[in-house]
Parts: structure tokens; C-alpha cells; sequence
């Protein structure tokens, strides 16, 4: 095994944590459960195969365009783990929330979440240079 595999399986592993969270949770709601449950465990496994085709290619013998198709996968991956990971965080403190409270919590998670998903990607895309 590659050294540099192991960040990626231990990113890969907490992934899988964040999924089955939101695999219970999404159980839980009463509309639509199991449509959403597909849905999720269908882009859960689309993200699995991005990842482990990132990790898979051979990075000595390739191209500068392979090698950027990988560093985009890579990048693509940890932008939505991340993004989820924050979420999920913020989403089970406002768990410790009740009433009111707990509904703005999860709210500010979402809302979190998003704004740091695309600050992630406005970074990437529009000021690369201006770092």
C-alpha cells in the first residue's frame, strides 16, 4: 500500500460515518423516507467511485491533464466532505437545542453548510490567482 493512501482511506472512512448518519436520519422522516434513502445512497456510491478512481490512477505515468482531472476529483470530493462534515457537526450540537432553538440550529447548519460549499468552490474558481 501507497503512503499517501492512508489520508485518503481515513477521509474515505469518515465519509462512510457522515453517510450512514444521514442515511438514519433521513430513515427517520415520515415523508418520503425511503425515496430519499435511494437518492442518498445512490450519491453516496457515485462519490465512493469518484474517490477511489482519484486514488486509483497512476500518478507517475500520466499526463498533465490526467494528473489535473485527478486533482479536480480530489478537490471535488473534499469540498462536499467537508461541507458535510461541518453541517453534520453544526446539525448535532443544535440537536442539543430544544424547541425553538433547535430548529434555528439546524437551520444555520444548513445554511453554513452551503455558504461553505460555495466559498470553497468561488475560491477555486473565480480567484485562484489572488491568494
Amino acid at each position: 500500500m501507497r503512503m499517501q493512501w492512508l489520508p485518503m482511506i481515513a477521509i474515505i472512512i469518515v465519509n462512510l460515518c457522515l453517510d450512514l448518519a444521514i442515511w438514519r436520519w433521513l430513515g427517520k422522516r415520515k415523508s418520503h423516507a425511503r425515496a430519499t434513502q435511494w437518492i442518498h445512497l445512490g450519491a453516496s456510491l457515485a462519490m465512493l467511485a469518484l474517490i477511489v478512481t482519484a486514488i486509483s490512477l497512476p500518478n507517475r505515468t500520466c499526463s498533465n491533464s490526467t494528473l489535473d482531472a485527478i486533482m479536480w476529483m480530489l478537490f471535488t470530493y473534499l469540498s462536499i466532505t467537508i461541507s458535510r462534515a461541518v453541517t453534520m457537526l453544526l446539525w448535532q450540537v443544535g440537536r442539543l437545542c430544544r424547541g425553538k432553538w433547535s430548529t434555528v440550529a439546524h437551520s444555520v447548519a444548513s445554511v453554513l453548510g452551503i455558504v461553505l460549499f460555495g466559498t470553497i468552490w468561488w475560491g477555486a474558481l473565480v480567484t485562484p490567482g489572488k491568494v
